[in-house]
């Protein structure tokens, strides 16, 4: 079992792997509501049917005002494409009608005033906000020191034996190991070596650039 330093010398040697293999990317700062409603989207989904669901959704209502006063079941139909249409409706509406009550409009910038965890807290009380959604806000829309763990992620990161057994408890670690400016990036190049190398299926252990760190 690796110490709390070997972890953390683990995890900044395989973010500097991948960047070197992936490159460094750094955020466009997304309009944190879209944000919020595309990854509500993108759960238990892949990316490919959650980006149909977010094209489906945005073709037929031209405001978040109108996604909110939209039926359920004619939101649930728009999205359909995405899997478990319903009850991603049902979270939609609820995240819209949270930020309306707060706000009066249906708009997230007062979270870039907060503190990371004042933040993060307003986003997880939200119903079917978990870590992964409430993170990917903060750290795509408002480049807040926070690290989403998808699938991928996840995956990857039990095969380095990074610690932890849940997600969050390898979000906590990456985000005290990696520097603020390096999470974004550390984050899409996990993903995108989950895709192309590290697939959940016949893995391409041969062509991985971090194959000396893993113990799959």
């Amino acid at each position: 079992m690796k110490s709390s330093e070997d972890l953390k010398r683990c995890v900044r040697h395989i973010c500097e792997l991948l960047e070197c293999e992936y490159g460094r990317k750094h955020p466009a700062k997304t309009n944190p509501v879209d944000t919020l409603v595309l990854t509500i989207l993108s759960q238990t989904t892949n990316f490919k049917n959650c980006k149909s669901a977010y094209e489906g959704l945005i073709a037929e209502y031209k405001t978040w005002q109108d996604v909110l006063e939209a039926p359920e079941e004619d939101l649930a139909k728009a999205i359909s494409v995405g899997g478990l249409g319903r009850i991603k409706a049902r979270r939609i509406k609820n995240a819209l009608s949270r930020i309306k009550e707060k706000e009066g409009e249906i708009d997230l910038r007062f979270l870039a005033a907060m503190s990371t965890e004042d933040a993060m807290g307003f986003l997880l009380s939200m119903d079917g906000v978990g870590q992964k959604t409430a993170a990917c806000v903060l750290c795509f829309s408002f480049d807040k020191p926070c690290f989403p763990v998808d699938t991928h992620i996840y995956r990857i990161c039990k095969r380095l034996d990074l610690g932890g057994n849940s997600r969050e408890e390898i979000a906590n670690l990456v985000e005290k190991t990696i520097a603020v400016d390096k999470l974004y990036a550390f984050h899409l190049n996990l993903i995108e070596h989950g895709r192309r190398i590290c697939t959940a299926r016949k893995p391409k252990c041969n062509d991985c650039v971090l194959k000396d760190c893993c113990y799959c």
